[in-house]
């Protein structure tokens, strides 16, 4: 079982060497790697580290490595059409391979190693306790651990000469002698240990190692998912909860205040009504006394032997009918009335004798009052 604070083991494998660099910077080596099993198991007891995780950096020849130019496509397409073609690419091996593939600035790096080697390596690591990281090629490993430039790798079958810049391979070829001038790495296997952590390399994975990884991520995943589904459930509980408790809480508020409403809304419908009967009022007051001018001036205008007989009003008009001995004086007299702007006949001036032999004169005069009540 894998902890977060499980420490790291750099380790790098040659077909007669292997050599191990701890979490403390202790390097541990052996010649003999005939059993990998065995030899794990050792180095696990000479490390005093019941746990750890594993980083591996294969050496030349037990990897191959080949630089590819192909079309622009996706990871998983590129790994599945060289896997497909390996016999292709990588003509000098026979055995079941097993491929990896990554991105480099100069097109696509391919890396093969047998599959049965690979099987091995994984089950003796298991087999010791430690967990498997990842395997890489060590040219990558070396790749990170120089500085730019070239440098050259003494090896059982030749001499690699890398050309690196910003810890990138960029070139590759093999010699038989190292050339003139060229630095060496002083040991290929320390140093490919050492940096066997590092990013960008081709992975080297198994087809077992990959079908567990691919059920670990299936795992991951609908956990992850099972996860989300009662996250999202809860966030709706939670979320329901909180707004059947507003409402609630709206509710009582609204409870609370309703008395005050009741009575604010009974207030607003007196005030109203209120309102209401003043303008009615002050209306009515303004005409009561418009007309009481009116009548007020009528008595003391109208002669002493003139008497109305009728008086209808409408608006800010009034007829005025009546009886005179002279219908003109009656006349004169209601058009110096200060309450009437204006006065036309509205019949005409009807006369009767009386027994007496005297004339009595009916009248019926339109009056048109003053807008303020008095003429200016």
């Amino acid at each position: 079982m894998t902890w977060p604070m499980t420490p790291h083991v750099g380790m790098a494998l040659a077909p007669h060497r292997l050599a191990a660099v701890l979490p403390d910077g202790r390097t541990l080596e052996t010649d003999d790697v005939s059993d990998l099993g065995q030899v794990f198991r050792d180095l696990r007891a000479r490390a005093g580290l019941s746990r750890a995780r594993v980083a591996l950096a294969l050496v030349p020849p037990l990897v191959e490595l080949r630089t590819l130019t192909l079309p622009p496509m996706k990871d998983f397409e590129r790994q599945r059409i060289i896997e497909r073609d390996a016999r292709r690419y990588f003509v000098n091996v026979s055995e079941p391979l097993v491929i990896g593939t990554a991105r480099s600035s100069t097109g696509v790096v391919a890396a093969a190693v047998p599959a049965e080697l690979l099987t091995r390596i994984e089950s003796a690591i298991a087999l010791a306790g430690w967990s498997l990281a990842t395997v890489i090629p060590a040219p990558f490993a070396w790749t990170a651990g120089v500085p730019d430039g070239q440098i050259a790798i003494s090896l059982e079958q030749g001499v690699e000469v890398l050309r690196v810049a910003g810890h990138r391979l960029l070139e590759r070829r093999r010699y038989r002698t190292v050339p003139a001038g060229c630095p060496t790495l002083p040991d290929p296997l320390v140093t490919a240990a050492r940096h066997a952590w590092a990013s960008g390399a081709p992975e080297l994975v198994s087809t077992a190692r990959r079908a567990v990884r691919r059920r670990v991520t299936k795992r991951v995943i609908t956990a992850s998912l099972a996860a989300a589904a009662a996250l999202l459930f809860v966030a709706g509980g939670l979320d329901y909860w909180g707004l059947a408790h507003r409402l609630r809480t709206i509710e009582t508020r609204r409870a609370a205040l309703a008395p005050a409403v009741a009575s604010a809304i009974a207030a607003s419908d007196s005030l109203g009504t209120m309102t209401g009967g003043l303008t009615t009022l002050r209306t009515l007051t303004a005409s009561n006394r418009r007309w009481s001018t009116f009548l007020t001036d009528l008595a003391d205008f109208l002669p002493r032997d003139a008497h109305l007989v009728a008086l209808r009003v409408a608006g800010d008009s009034a007829t005025l009918e009546g009886v005179a001995e002279r219908s003109a004086g009656v006349f004169d007299a209601l058009e110096q009335m200060p309450s009437i702007s204006g006065l036309r006949a509205a019949a005409p001036i009807q006369r009767d004798i009386q027994a007496d032999g005297s004339v009595r004169e009916h009248f019926a005069f339109d009056a048109s009052l003053a807008a303020s009540g008095r003429r200016p």
